[in-house]
């Protein structure tokens, strides 16, 4: 009898590496009771030094139509902050006093646009001032760029934080007559609302708004869009001269922030 042993030299086999499991769906849950009369982007815009109260007492907060406030008379009535425009991009919306809050006299000195009052409003207030976190949100490449703010808004509806609203709008053809938007469903206070120049309708964002809510037949938003510096005003007139805008697209605030108030 032999006392020899056979190898048998056999190739393993290979276990394949499952790919990896898609991310599980995230459900959108907008987590806010905020009204139009009461919610922190309306005190975003006083931490710049609006005179809400003024405005409210004015009895002209919610006026449209032919009773709507022009942007030029606003001075005048007191309502407005020390800020106004700048085309230069001096300020990022970011910068913070010794204390950890929006640099207001920064703001003052220097100026904002609607990029960067978006980006004070998102990333300085919302986490400095409201005490809500932000950290996890793609911010714009560049804070004082529309388009980048656009491209950043687009990013959270990819992640699944925000979903865009679909809507249709119209005016006539005519900076002279009121814009109409009308959006398949509600819009939630805070959401971003996305514009392109009127003349040149493209997916270029050339303005950037936070949406106020829905008053008096209005849609009302928070910006900057001229020398008034921050201010409150209607979607609805905003086809109008010098800068007439086209509204694009608009992205609702991000599920993965807690915007409720206590």
């Amino acid at each position: 009898m032999s006392n020899e042993t056979t190898i048998v030299n056999e190739t393993p086999a290979i276990t394949e590496t499952p790919p990896a499991a898609p991310p599980a769906k995230i459900e959108y849950v907008y987590n806010s009771n905020m009204t139009p009369d009461n919610n922190i982007f309306l005190d975003a815009l006083e931490f710049t030094g609006y005179n809400l109260t003024a405005q409210r007492n004015s009895g002209k907060m919610w006026a449209s139509g032919k009773d709507y406030v022009l942007c030029g008379q606003k001075r005048g009535l007191g309502w407005l902050s020390n800020i106004t425009y700048d085309d230069y991009g001096r300020a990022t919306g970011y910068e913070t006093n010794i204390h950890g809050q929006p640099d207001i006299t920064y703001f003052e000195n220097k100026g904002l646009v609607c990029a960067t009052y978006a980006s004070y409003v998102y990333f300085n207030f919302l986490p400095n001032v409201a005490g809500i976190d932000t950290s996890m949100l793609p911010r714009p490449k560049e804070s004082h760029s529309a388009n980048d703010w656009y491209l950043a808004g687009q990013q959270w509806v990819n992640l699944g934080y925000s979903r865009y609203i679909n809507f249709t709008a119209s005016d006539g053809g005519s900076i002279y007559q009121d814009l109409k938007i009308y959006p398949d469903e509600q819009i939630p206070i805070g959401s971003l609302m996305i514009f392109c120049n009127w003349y040149n309708r493209t997916q270029w964002c050339s303005h950037i708004c936070i949406y106020a809510g829905y008053m008096n037949g209005y849609h009302w938003v928070t910006h900057v869009g001229n020398e008034n510096g921050p201010e409150f005003c209607a979607v609805e007139r905003m086809n109008r001269n010098p800068h007439p805008q086209w509204p694009i697209a608009i992205i609702t605030p991000p599920s993965v922030l807690n915007l409720a108030s206590e």
